[in-house]
């Protein structure tokens, strides 16, 4: 039972929780800030109890909404299947997607009384993303395509810079786009081999709304408008001209899209190019990391 209830956590995709952290404190690193053990385990702790919580709770909402019952299951995407082969595990769920927030909410207290009230703001912003994501936010679908990449790292890059530095730098916060458009794509192509089923439940995403061709299309401006971005930094020395390398681990985000073009109804059958999509989002914030940490003065 515990080892059903944990894996609702998806624990391969808590990977993307240590790339963004990363992020963070290479970013904050690169700002001037100073490393501090206990601020980076802080926010690391609360990213990770942030990431389980949504995870968990969206497991147990696509459970009883009747989704994960008709949903194709690939690695990417589809939710673990845990629950429709052990349904008394829910309760155990439920228990894991609250307390991890609560554990989150109580990390977030204590990193915004060493800091500035002020941060309390984007906490209170975060508590919304995870707790309506799955119910109210996935019936929108401009907010459903945005909230990932806001949730993931905008809010935790730009607050957490905020922790390291004392203050709210604009460069945090530019810099946070770069993920935030790359993450937004990971579950915009996530979410091709589901459109029917979501659809069946009422729910609301791009694909719903807009179809398979403008999906697509919207992902590979993502991806253009990201790359843009990062040479835009690059180029007012908002990042070091190092920080350009990572557009390599960024053209995984074009092999992605290619295949969204030429399989979008057969993603579940190519799961090279939802690989891609996934390798784009969590490769380009560890090496844009690890840039920052190596061409900081």
């Amino acid at each position: 039972m515990l080892k059903a209830v944990l894996m609702t956590s998806r624990p391969p995709f808590l990977v993307l929780a240590f790339s963004c952290i990363s992020l963070i404190v290479a970013t904050g690193f690169w700002l001037g800030a100073e490393i501090s053990a206990l601020l980076i385990i802080a926010m690391a702790l609360l990213l990770f109890f942030a990431h389980i919580s949504v995870n968990a709770l969206n497991e147990a909402e696509d459970f009883v909404s009747g989704l994960d019952l008709i949903t194709t299951k690939t690695p990417f995407s589809g939710g673990t299947g845990t629950l429709p082969n052990k349904p008394e595990a829910l309760k155990g769920v439920w228990i894991l997607g609250i307390t991890s927030l609560v554990f989150a909410t109580v990390i977030g207290l204590f990193l915004v009384a060493l800091t500035d009230w002020y941060l309390i703001l984007l906490g209170v912003l975060g508590i919304i993303i995870i707790v309506t994501y799955t119910r109210w936010i996935n019936r929108m679908p401009w907010l459903c395509l945005l909230a990932p990449g806001i949730g993931l790292a905008v809010i935790p890059i730009f607050g957490g810079v905020w922790v390291m530095t004392g203050q709210p730098l604009l460069a945090a916060l530019l810099i946070s786009l770069i993920p935030a458009l790359l993450i937004n794509n990971l579950l915009l192509l996530n979410q091709f081999p589901d459109r029917d089923a979501d659809r069946k439940i009422g729910r609301k995403t791009m694909l719903v709304a807009y179809g398979y061709e403008f999906s697509s299309k919207l992902y590979l401006l993502n991806w253009i408008l990201a790359v843009f971005l990062l040479g835009l930094f690059v180029w007012n020395a908002t990042l070091p001209r190092a920080a350009s390398l990572t557009i390599f681990p960024m053209l995984f985000g074009f092999g992605a899209w290619r295949g969204a073009v030429n399989y979008p109804r057969e993603l579940p059958e190519h799961t090279a190019y939802m690989a891609a999509n996934v390798a784009c989002a969590v490769l380009s914030p560890l090496a844009l990391a690890l840039l920052l940490f190596l061409f900081s003065s």
